[in-house]
Formats: C-alpha cells, structure tokens, sequence
C-alpha cells in the first residue's frame, strides 16, 4: 500500500511538471497568434479558454482527494490529453 502511495506521489509529480511546461508553452503560442493572426483564429482562442478553465479546476481541487483517488486523475489527463489531440487536429 505504501509504494502505491509512493507511486502515486511520483504520478503527480510528474504529472504536474508536464502539465506546467504544456501550459507555458501554449501560453506563449497563443500570444504569438494573438499578435500575428488576430482575426483569422477563433477556434484557437476558444481551446485556449477551455484550457484555463480545466486548468482553475485542477488547480483548486482538494490535493488529498486527488492522491488517493485515482480515477479522478485518470479522468484528469484523459481530459489533458484529449485536449492536446484538438489542440493538434485543429493545427
């Protein structure tokens, strides 16, 4: 039962570092679009509001629920990565 916490604890970690780095560096592609295609985009614009948004929720979950129940954070990163899928099918 301990490693499985252990490991979890890894999981977010890990987890998070990806998720910040992902988020920074969308931050800085959509600034790019914001200057250089401001008009022609909306589809962008609109994924990068419902990235904020998931964003705010995983920020402010309750950090103990999220270590011990793991379906919320496999339903998490389903939802990461489904966005990442439109993010590239929308590129």
């Amino acid at each position: 039962y301990l490693s499985y916490i252990i490991f979890l604890y890894i999981f977010i970690i890990f987890y998070y570092i990806t998720f910040i780095i992902f988020l920074l560096y969308i931050t800085y592609y959509y600034f790019l679009l914001y200057v250089m295609y401001i008009v022609y985009y909306p589809l962008y614009y609109l994924c990068f509001i419902l990235f904020i948004i998931l964003f705010i929720i995983l920020k402010f979950v309750n950090y103990y629920y999220y270590i011990f129940n793991s379906y919320y954070i496999h339903i998490s990163l389903l939802f990461i990565y489904l966005f990442i899928m439109c993010y590239f099918i929308l590129n």
